[in-house]
């Protein structure tokens, strides 16, 4: 649920932004709408990610999650969410990050079958937001460094959550730089128990192995499977039969479950589910190559311009509400009146950006409705 801003001095500026609202606390840090004015009535609107104070006592988490957050900044892709800084200042560290006005996948997803009446997603669609998806991976896992080698960025967190669909029609992945040092967290609170999307982890993930980019590809895998049959793929009601589903048990077909999927779409998606990772496509580029080969000889795939109308179609009404961002003026900055966003529909706000690795905004049940092609 959405607050309204505690205009106290913490909290009523972060750097050179000024927070409009609180968006959500996560178990990593806290999630901010800010903007920074310029002259002549320039602002922008960002999203800004302040750790939990407790973090600054924690050296190897701050030294991971700078780390990574200077590799994820080297990004520059239309798929992928920027980082456009990263601070410090009394309160701790912060990350500032593009302001995406729209949904995540998740979210737009469990509208469209509960509200809109549609089984899936429809395939066209899908298709496009994977692609986009996968474009952003294969810039993110082929950034250099200063000395042009190749850094080995790794997502960990690939998710329908973190996703990030814009009202102009256009998937961009979220998160970049702050799972690593999330899951370091984990480990070191709470003494290396699982928590977090485990659904959407590869099995090396969840047996503590090293991760590479086929790791991502695998989480990529599930997304698409889950797209094509409106069911969750691995999702149980508790991590060790959902464990059991990511590392054992045998993966349903797209095909057994939704027939209209091509046989090479198929053939696609448990490729990427190969749970021996050499099986698996070598890169982000391999996987789209085939995927947007299959999908043209099948239903096509959407333009950005259809994406965007069927956003528009399934969240209309919260994309206007969300539109309503309350202008704090200049006169009267402490003015707690005025900074309230829509309390009717909320989750769109919530929705634009992914919570801190591990932690989720959306309350609902997952990604897609919950269903199995096979009793657990």
């Amino acid at each position: 649920m959405l607050t309204g801003v505690n205009r106290d001095a913490a909290e009523g500026r972060i750097g050179d932004y000024e927070v409009v609202a609180k968006l959500a606390d996560g178990g990593v840090g806290t999630v901010y709408l800010a903007r920074r004015r310029g002259p002549a009535g320039f602002q922008r609107l960002v999203a800004i990610k302040r750790l939990h104070p407790q973090f600054a006592a924690a050296p190897s988490f701050i030294t991971m999650f700078t780390d990574e957050a200077r590799l994820a900044a080297r990004i520059h892709h239309a798929n992928v969410v920027s980082i456009v800084e990263l601070g410090t200042d009394d309160d701790g560290y912060y990350v500032v990050m593009e302001y995406v006005e729209g949904s995540n996948l998740g979210h737009l997803h469990w509208r469209a079958t509960k509200d809109r009446g549609h089984r899936v997603i429809p395939r066209a669609v899908a298709l496009r937001v994977v692609l986009d998806a996968l474009s952003g991976l294969q810039a993110a896992h082929e950034v250099e460094d200063d000395d042009g080698t190749v850094v080995n960025l790794v997502h960990r967190d690939v998710s329908p959550q973190n996703i990030l669909i814009g009202v102009d029609g256009l998937a961009r992945l979220g998160d970049f730089g702050i799972a690593r040092a999330s899951a370091l967290r984990v480990f070191e609170t709470r003494g290396a128990a699982l928590k977090g999307k485990l659904e959407y982890m590869a099995p090396e993930q969840i047996e503590s192995k090293e991760v590479d980019r086929t790791t991502d590809l695998f989480a990529m895998g599930i997304v698409l499977w889950e797209l094509l049959t409106g069911r969750r793929l691995f999702s149980a009601a508790n991590q060790v039969t959902t464990i059991q589903r990511v590392c054992f048990d045998p993966i349903p077909s797209p095909r057994s479950i939704e027939p209209a999927v091509s046989p090479e779409l198929e053939r696609i998606c448990l490729k990427a589910l190969e749970r021996a990772r050499p099986l698996r496509y070598p890169t982000a580029a391999a996987f789209a190559e085939e995927l947007e080969a299959a999908a043209r000889a099948d239903v096509g795939i959407a333009t950005q311009r259809e994406v965007a109308a069927f956003m528009k179609e399934v969240l209309g009404s919260e994309l206007s509400a969300a539109r309503r961002v309350p202008d704090l003026g200049p006169g009267n900055p402490d003015d707690q009146s005025t900074n309230q966003l829509p309390a009717s529909d909320p989750m769109i706000v919530l929705a634009a950006h992914p919570a801190v690795s591990g932690d989720s905004l959306d309350t609902e049940p997952g990604a897609v409705p919950p269903g199995r092609a096979r009793e657990p």
